[in-house]
């Protein structure tokens, strides 16, 4: 590794994004097509409040624009766009007008693409957030029980979910994620890492970090496999009693080692440790 220089009742997502100013606009889609014609507009902000339906985002350079596909929507859902004052708003009602709610279809979704804007926040209940291939400054994610999944991403990324499992692989910049009840896990990633989660556990693989950073978890177990090795690192490993292991030292209590610049800080109650 180089260091580089659709789911169920998805409430809300907001997407704060830089882009032009353009006039006002409302336009309402009904659903029951496998694949909505793309809607295309030009806006700083996008608030999407999608109901029973998923989203996913995908990263573009090709212009400057966003473009937001239906897929799957189900007859009964009807989908509006209203642009103002460089502010999109898309919404999920039913027929009647009411906001939609209910479980729906799993494959419904709504997929945004956009180029590299400096803010990016997306707020969710249960629906499952995916991110693909997006550059932004700052990316926010908030969840409930759904999930989250970011790909191939270069961002400074800051992500909250209940009980919802985390992924993030390919990720350039920095990862502070939190979950009570949900898994984090971090796959062949550059940066500095503040990971927390009380009952889910913790997994690092192929990570490079490049700057101090933290673990902790209640009961949850942590398990790091750091890309370059652990002499250029000072640990402080702590738990109450769980084992713990920091290459082929194994002890119980705590474990303090190392002289490196970068600073590694993991702390459990219950949940077991393992550094390698």
């Amino acid at each position: 590794m180089q260091d580089p220089t659709y789911r169920k009742s998805l409430t809300k997502i907001s997407f704060t994004v830089l882009l032009f100013s353009a006039v006002s606009l409302t336009v309402a889609f009904a659903g029951g097509s496998s694949k909505g014609d793309p809607q295309t507009f030009g806006a700083y902000q996008i608030d999407l409040d999608s109901g029973p339906v998923g989203i996913t985002v995908q990263g573009h350079s090709a212009t400057q624009v966003v473009t937001v596909s239906e897929e799957n929507i189900p007859s009964d859902i009807e989908i509006h766009y209203t642009e103002g004052g460089g502010i999109l708003h898309v919404t999920a009602t039913y027929a009647n007008g009411a906001k939609a709610t209910d479980p729906s279809t799993p494959t419904a979704r709504l997929v945004a693409t956009m180029p590299r804007y400096e803010f990016v926040h997306i707020t969710t209940t249960s629906g499952e957030v995916s991110i693909d291939n997006l550059s932004t400054d700052h990316l926010t994610i908030q969840t409930g029980t759904g999930a989250i999944k970011v790909v191939n991403t270069n961002a400074a990324l800051k992500a909250q979910s209940t009980s919802g499992a985390q992924s993030y692989t390919q990720i350039y910049g920095s990862i502070d994620a939190a979950s009570t009840g949900g898994s984090l896990l971090v796959d062949n990633t550059w940066g500095t890492m503040k990971l927390a989660s009380t009952t889910g556990s913790l997994v690092g693989k192929n990570i490079a970090v490049a700057g101090d950073s933290s673990f902790h978890t209640t009961s949850g177990t942590i398990t790091m496999g750091l890309t370059y090795g652990l002499s250029r690192y000072t640990f402080d490993i702590r738990s109450t009693s769980g084992n713990l292991k920091l290459g082929d030292i194994a002890q119980t209590g705590a474990i303090r080692w190392g002289n490196g610049n970068i600073r590694i800080t993991s702390v459990s109650e219950t949940g077991t440790q393992d550094f390698q």
